[in-house]
């Protein structure tokens, strides 16, 4: 009897409840109801951050947020966190575009409001790459692609970078005028803003261009490389100031600027070896810095040398270059004792022509001019390798490609595993810059930041592995426009690396 009462009791509350149109759960409300104030829209309130939005309102009840900037690839974002008070960054604006972008607006209980606002954009400025998408298949990893660009203006850059979608739509960029020459690395940190460095400072911008952080480097001048560690500390590629060569330290600083050490590769390379490149100055030129979490060590390329990996207290591991020409360093030890020996699958040496890189063998080459050295998680290394000088032949045409070696430290003994590009021949032959990446899906990205022609252009492409099935590609073709297209530092525009993100991270 007093169950059949509680369940009747019970029902009566539930048709009150149902009857209460200001208690109802889940339903679509009118936008009143929780803004009675109008939604703010500001374009590019910081005037360097054009496909971005600004989005600020007062609700009445705390709400989340949802966007969705509709078009050929719609972009779909919510902000989770319930509030009252709403600064928000809509990002992923089409340009030279009336954007149509519904906002949604939902309580704690599921009641929802929507309404679609209308956003335009100017067009993209004319220094911007056409892009061509050549290849695109269901194989290609998801999400956008943030590329680094260099616009040159004669004899400094304007660094521009941007993302773009899979269709090959810009849609985000950061003009970075408020520095009067090429900033990199730009990378996009766990948060979804950018980390970019500039000489002495490394500094964190919003998706709107709004400044977040400012990290101030007494007595060095970043390049090529910033890398955040898993202890949260920065590793930075740096000139020492007050001294003769240049691109031969790596620093590691705190979150607030300390620094906590200094590598000096000066102290345990023989700076006097010019086989690939004569320079008593930039003789190692550091272009990447890796840092190997599992032994505490670094592994950094240098373009004039080759690359090496050196311990927290500035010791050698190893050095993975050709054998030619390897002398004595500052500190007495010679380096031909830390030079790997290239071997097949079966372990056997190769010739000592290859050894020393005057020729190659069909299964193993070294890399020259290398760039952006990163650690795979078999292990193995994975490296852009840009044929520059390949076998010291300088300014012999050649090829670049994605490489991968397998080392074992112990028989200090490296084996090529795999590659892609060298098929390809002078089409993607990148001889500076250029990057290369694995992705979640443990697809591989090649980017040949500059090839060199009549006209110049970038190549993005992501193959599938290990077959090296063409997964995407896509070319920047550069316009050179603020430029006179001389083979000088500012002279053409350039790519300096590329990464595939979320815009907004998951």
């Amino acid at each position: 009897m007093y169950k059949y009462a509680f369940l009747f009791l019970l029902s009566g509350l539930l048709i009150l409840q149902s009857c209460r149109k200001d208690a109802a759960i889940g339903q679509r409300v009118d936008l009143a109801n929780l803004a009675p104030e109008d939604l703010r829209v500001e374009l590019n309130p910081n005037g360097n951050s054009p496909l971005s939005a600004a989005l600020t309102f007062e609700s009445i009840v705390p709400v989340r947020v949802s966007v969705r900037i509709n078009g050929e690839h719609p972009l779909e974002h919510t902000f989770e966190d319930l509030e009252t008070t709403h600064e928000h960054i809509i990002a992923g604006l089409y340009p030279g575009t009336d954007n149509e972008v519904d906002i949604t607006l939902t309580d704690a209980i599921g009641n929802f409001a929507s309404t679609t606002l209308t956003i335009t954009t100017d067009p993209l400025p004319n220094y911007f790459p056409d892009i061509e998408t050549n290849v695109i298949t269901p194989l290609r990893q998801d999400g956008w692609t943030l590329t680094e660009f260099g616009v040159g203006l004669g004899t400094s850059f304007l660094s521009v970078p941007f993302i773009f979608d899979e269709a090959g739509k810009v849609r985000w960029f950061l003009e970075l005028d408020v520095f009067s020459d090429l900033s990199f690395p730009v990378k996009q940190l766990p948060n979804g803003n950018m980390l970019v460095s500039y000489l002495d400072h490394i500094y964190e911008y919003d998706l709107l261009g709004n400044e977040i952080n400012d990290i101030y480097i007494p007595g060095y001048f970043q390049h090529h490389e910033t890398r955040i560690m898993p202890n949260g500390n920065y590793l930075l590629a740096v000139d020492k100031e007050g001294i003769s060569t240049v691109e031969d330290h790596i620093i590691e600083i705190s979150p607030n600027g300390t620094l906590v050490q200094e590598w000096d590769l000066r102290e345990i390379l023989d700076m006097d070896r010019y086989d690939l490149v004569e320079d008593p100055v930039d003789w190692f030129h550091n272009n990447a810095v890796w840092y190997s979490e599992d032994d505490d060590c670094l592994i950094i390329s240098g373009r004039n040398q080759g690359v090496v990996k050196v311990t927290r207290n500035n010791e050698l591991v190893w050095i993975l270059a050709p054998h030619q020409g390897w002398g004595v360093a500052a500190n007495g030890l010679d380096n031909s004792d830390w030079l790997l020996t290239a071997v097949d699958a079966t372990g056997n040496a190769y010739p000592d022509e290859v050894q020393q890189g005057t020729t190659e063998s069909p299964s193993f080459d070294w890399t020259w001019g290398q760039h952006a050295p990163m650690l795979l998680p078999n292990g193995n290394i994975f490296i852009f390798d840009n044929g520059f000088n390949r076998h010291f032949l300088p300014g012999e045409p050649s090829f670049s490609r994605a490489v991968e070696y397998r080392i074992d430290e112990a028989a200090m003994t490296v084996q090529q595993i795999w590659q892609y590009g060298k098929e390809r021949g002078t089409e993607c032959w990148a001889p500076i810059i250029s990057d290369v990446d694995r992705l979640q899906n443990t697809n591989r990205i090649m980017h040949s930041g500059i090839v060199f022609g009549p006209t110049s252009y970038a190549k993005i492409i992501e193959v599938t592995f290990p077959d090296a099935s063409v997964a995407s590609e896509i070319t920047l073709q550069f316009k050179n426009a603020l430029s006179d297209g001389a083979l000088a530092w500012g002279g053409l525009d350039l790519s300096y690396r590329s990464e595939r993100i979320y815009l907004y991270p998951r």
